[in-house]
């Protein structure tokens, strides 16, 4: 079981020059986050931390994530390929003024936990919406939802979803108290 001090890089040890860090990044990675929307993943990790009169830091995340099917829940492999650069300045004391690519460390320890960073980099390469492929999706769960979805020819989504799956002359009859309130919205 990972914890997230092995993901730690002491920036004060570090002498002037490139510093390459490799991570793997799997399942025992993301239980680090709670309520994670990847649960499980193979990806590697490749860190190079460019020291001199700044510290700037480059990352490469590559691998696969699985992730639950938008349409049908089931797990789906997403391939990822991430990738981030910034700078981390050292302080004594906590700095007033805040540059999104500056992170901020702690000069006393010179500690920097590259784990939050890894995770929002993947989380990032995730597209908002994520299905299988054409037919890729579990029928038996199409099934299930062809008996909740309302037809509507107004909302292309559900259309989309019932094109796909039920047979145009398995149209069923819409309750007529419901047919009256649809009636309220044209």
């Amino acid at each position: 079981m990972r914890s997230f001090t092995d993901y730690i890089i002491n920036l004060r040890e570090l002498s002037i020059g490139l510093h390459s860090f490799e991570f793997i990044l799997d399942d025992s990675f993301f239980s680090l986050f709670e309520d994670s929307m990847v649960s499980k993943g193979n990806l590697k990790a490749k860190v190079d931390v460019s020291v001199g009169k700044q510290i700037d830091i480059d990352l490469n995340v590559v691998g696969s994530v699985f992730v639950p099917c938008d349409r049908c829940l089931d797990d789906m492999i997403l391939k990822i390929n991430g990738v981030d650069s910034f700078s981390v300045q050292m302080y004594d004391e906590k700095l007033d003024f805040v540059d999104q690519d500056v992170v901020e460390v702690d000069d006393v320890h010179g500690n920097f936990n590259i784990a939050w960073i890894l995770y929002e980099t993947i989380v990032l390469n995730i597209p908002m919406q994520h299905v299988h492929e054409d037919g890729g999706c579990n029928e038996e769960m199409f099934e299930k939802l062809r008996h909740y979805i309302v037809q509507d020819e107004k909302d292309e989504m559900v259309n989309e979803v019932i094109s796909d799956k039920v047979e145009s002359d398995e149209v069923q009859e819409i309750d007529p108290r419901w047919a009256k309130l649809k009636d309220l919205l044209k």
